[in-house]
């Protein structure tokens, strides 16, 4: 598989605003408004899986949703299902 740019730039972003759980001090982990997940995330040149807590979901999706959408990126929430592609501006 090829790598796509645009996965890194989003993580780069994402995680710019709220960093993955292994990064966040032991003692803050429970801590959900800087850090949002509920475990880390599952990363490839490809694909990026993220879990979030369910308090916090409404507040991750609409930066999620806007970063993919800027990034070119599609992102598809299992718990609706749904899918959302990036639209040309």
């Amino acid at each position: 598989m090829r790598p796509h740019r645009a996965i890194d730039a989003f993580y780069d972003e994402l995680t710019a605003r709220y960093p993955e759980l292994s990064d966040v001090a032991y003692e803050h982990v429970d801590d959900h408004d800087p850090c949002p997940w509920s475990c880390d995330f599952e990363r490839s040149q490809g694909h990026l899986i993220l879990c979030v807590v369910g308090s916090q979901s409404e507040t991750v999706s609409d930066l999620v949703l806007a970063l993919a959408q800027r990034h070119g990126l599609a992102v598809f929430c299992p718990s609706g299902p749904e899918i959302f592609c990036p639209v040309d501006p």
